[in-house]
């Protein structure tokens, strides 16, 4: 096992997923009028279970929050 600290100092976690590593290399702040319908048929091909699964996370989080928020009195 490795160390652990006990000192409740933060610790820094990287959360980037396989997902946003891929989009930042295959569009590095490029306007959507320059992407090509080959570059988004590439990142589809490379998308994985792990993506997918990543993403039905996402949803269900923003879901839950969107449905909270209707509960709450205005």
């Amino acid at each position: 096992m490795g160390k652990r600290k006990d000192d409740d100092e933060p610790v820094e976690v990287d959360i980037t997923t396989n997902q946003q590593k891929r989009t930042k290399d295959l569009v590095p702040q490029e306007n959507e009028e320059d992407i090509k319908d080959e570059d988004i048929d590439k990142f589809c091909d490379e998308l994985n279970e792990e993506d997918n699964e990543q993403f039905e996370s996402w949803v269900k989080l923003i879901e839950a929050k969107l449905h909270s928020n209707k509960k709450k009195p205005k």
